[in-house]
């Protein structure tokens, strides 16, 4: 099923501002870190944002005050100009301060520009903002370019982070980390950094291969009925008396693909029916980061939400619930709006596999609705409604 963005200011705002979890349902994906939760609501860097989503009201700046005033704008103001990263572990020092707005009808905050090279094939890209020692900035951008940006299409043509929130550094101060997976190269990419105030910073940029998973469908699995890029399985998704959904018994297998761009992403949706009261454990694997969700279908679309939780590609997502006997939904799709289409040619690949288990009867051990556990990594769950 093709799941679009909230809504177009979403799509915008949310990929500017730390994190994109006010769309994508974004949390921590590193269990070393320190996580102290997502990051909340804010205003997109230098604008206020009214109740319609327009953008106004750029922040003031000495020289809007004082149009005679000449500030002395960083070296690195403009994209043009952006300094270059040499290494693939390198510490950075800069500044905001004074810095000209970018983007202005979708940034429109005071950035400075960096360039890197990615130098693999599939690579994975962290910065780490831990070196800032400000503990008032609370908004930071996640995002990349392939180009400079000229035009306002152009500014719309970014590469959203995977994971982006704050965690607690060692110096004492809560800052940005920021963590893409996948990027393809060997390729350039520029980097904005800018914050909800003008400030001196500090970051760690870390460039790593990625190693692209390859999903192997299991003999005598169960292959999933909608072709990549089709749309027979979308369930809720499809709209009133448009909903359509597969069918899946317990202890079966289930190999299929999904997809997405920067503003639909795939879901398919599964249909579990219990004789009897059960223990269920519903789990999924794939080439992308992998998100799975549970839904009670006794009241139609409008029924209970059990859960959700994702794991990164190659690990196990995977939820436990004792049921009563009734119709549930499994639902699994990309966790997230990458550039992955159908043909294979994006940051990740298109296969999953997704199994059902089931214990009939009291449970062997006890778990309250809607527990999350398995392999999936901690902070993955969250309360997407799949609206």
């Amino acid at each position: 099923m093709k799941r679009f963005k909230i809504l177009a200011v979403c799509a915008v705002a949310a990929a500017l501002i730390l994190s994109s979890s006010y769309c994508l349902a974004g949390y921590p994906a590193a269990a070393d870190m320190q996580n102290v939760g997502p990051i909340p609501q804010a205003m997109i860097p230098g604008v206020a944002k009214s109740l319609d989503g327009q953008l106004a009201a750029a922040i003031d700046r000495p020289a809007d005050k004082n149009p005679s005033l000449v500030l002395a704008v960083p070296a690195n103001d403009e994209c043009a100009d952006a300094e270059v990263i040499v290494g693939t572990h390198v510490d950075i020092f800069g500044s905001t301060i004074d810095a000209t707005p970018d983007c202005p009808d979708v940034i429109n905050a005071d950035g400075v520009w960096y360039r890197f090279d990615a130098p693999y094939a599939s690579n994975e890209v962290t910065i780490d903002y831990c070196l800032t020692e400000n503990d008032q900035i609370n908004v930071t951008s996640d995002i990349l370019y392939e180009t400079c940006p000229t035009t306002s299409p152009e500014c719309l043509d970014y590469i959203d982070a995977y994971r982006s929130y704050y965690v607690n550094c060692d110096n004492g101060y809560r800052n940005a980390y920021v963590r893409w997976i996948g990027l393809p190269g060997p390729a350039t990419y520029y980097l904005p950094v800018f914050f909800d105030v003008q400030t001196d910073f500090g970051f760690t940029i870390d460039i790593a291969e990625f190693e692209p998973v390859d999903i192997e469908c299991p003999g005598g699995a169960q292959m999933e009925i909608e072709a990549c890029g089709d749309d027979d399985n979308g369930g809720c998704l499809m709209g009133p008396g448009n909903e359509q959904f597969e069918s899946i018994d317990c202890g079966v297998t289930v190999c299929g693909s999904y997809w997405s761009n920067p503003y639909i992403r795939d879901t398919d949706w599964y249909e579990l029916v219990l004789a009897e009261r059960s223990f269920v454990r519903w789990s999924a694997q794939g080439e992308a980061p992998t998100r799975i969700w549970a839904y009670d279908g006794s009241g139609g679309c409008d029924g209970l939400y059990l859960g959700s939780t994702s794991a990164e590609p190659g690990l196990t997502a995977s939820m436990e619930f004792e049921l009563e006997a009734g119709t549930y939904w499994l639902v699994v799709g990309p966790d997230g709006w990458f550039d992955m289409p159908c043909d294979g040619s994006g940051m990740f690949g298109n296969d999953y596999t997704a199994v059902v288990e089931c214990e009939p009867g009291m449970p062997t051990i006890s778990v309250v609705p809607p527990a999350i556990s398995g392999e999936a990594l901690e902070g993955f769950t969250d309360t997407d409604t799949l609206t």
